[in-house]
């Protein structure tokens, strides 16, 4: 499952990016998740791009579930990739 999501940024001094907060948009709805833990953080390049991977942890629908986030660094874009 990969699925392009509005996100809130937190950025450190040195320039690095973390995700705080997505809104999903699904079947002419929305859903606000913020992200309560961040497991693991990975950067994999590509002759094209670089793209930072977050293994995350939020309360979705009252459980708590792990997925997956991707940073494109060069388009600037979120997409949730595992859920």
């Amino acid at each position: 499952m990969q699925k392009s999501v509005e996100m809130i940024g937190l950025y450190t001094e040195s320039g690095a990016v973390y995700p705080y907060r997505y809104r999903v948009l699904e079947n002419g709805t929305s859903e606000v998740v913020s992200v309560k833990r961040i497991i693991e953080r990975k950067e994999e390049k590509t002759r094209e791009n670089k793209i930072i991977i977050y293994r995350c942890q939020s309360l979705i629908n009252g459980k708590t579930k792990e997925y997956e986030m991707k940073y494109n660094v060069n388009s600037c874009s979120w997409e949730l990739y595992k859920i």
